[in-house]
């Protein structure tokens, strides 16, 4: 897992999120789709949709897209193993 909380003062701002859905915008920043999220968690895709949706209506954002950019340019997640070795960067 990578979600990270980071000390911020933006983290003010944000809403709680939930565990879960912490969970599943990291997965999802690591490139993961709703069908391998479910396999990776043991949840249904309907379920992984829902967490993302809460996380996309939590941070005004209109696509998930959106929202992962937003979670990680405000330190609410931070990739790290994942796009760190897309960018050659040692993890």
């Amino acid at each position: 897992m990578i979600s990270t909380w980071l000390p911020c003062d933006d983290l003010l701002m944000f809403p709680k999120f939930t565990p879960r859905e912490l969970e599943i915008m990291s997965w999802t920043a690591q490139g993961k789709n709703r069908a391998e999220i479910s396999i990776i968690l043991s949840i249904s895709e309907a379920t992984v949709k829902t967490h993302l949706g809460r996380a996309c209506r939590k941070l005004n954002a209109v696509n998930k897209t959106q929202a992962i950019a937003l979670a990680i340019s405000h330190g609410v997640i931070m990739p790290t193993h994942a796009v760190g070795a897309c960018y050659g960067i040692a993890s």
